[in-house]
């Protein structure tokens, strides 16, 4: 992977770079960290999120994004929602409740709350 992503790398700190036309931070931080990443940013300054797309890699920000906008908002996110984010819960999506094993045996509610990891 290391080889891979090269180019997306930093040892200083995170990377946006436009890929296939669209602009992506690249976090490597895992999905659920990138969803509240983007939930985040979507709450503070969604002008920057580019319809909460995200992965385990990274997450698509819309053409204006730059890194001082993206820095900004982050700061502005963690006063408002506490240094971990740990204020923030990111949007459960109808495609991230197809996503869960076994997802057509759960009551929707049900699923709801599993995605959100409040059982």
């Amino acid at each position: 992977m290391r080889d891979e992503y090269r180019g997306r790398l930093s040892h200083d700190g995170t990377v946006t770079a436009e890929v296939n036309g669209r602009l992506r931070w690249w976090t490597f931080a895992g999905g659920r960290a990138n969803g509240v990443l983007s939930a985040a940013l979507g709450h503070v300054a969604p002008e920057l999120v580019d319809t909460a797309s995200f992965s385990s890699l990274q997450l698509s920000l819309r053409s204006v994004a730059s890194a001082a906008a993206v820095a900004s908002a982050m700061r502005t996110a963690r006063s408002r929602f506490g240094d971990d984010l740990a204020g923030i819960q990111p949007e459960v999506t109808a495609q991230a409740l197809e996503k869960l094993k076994f997802s057509e045996l759960l009551p929707p509610a049900l699923a709801r709350c599993s995605a959100q990891g409040g059982w």
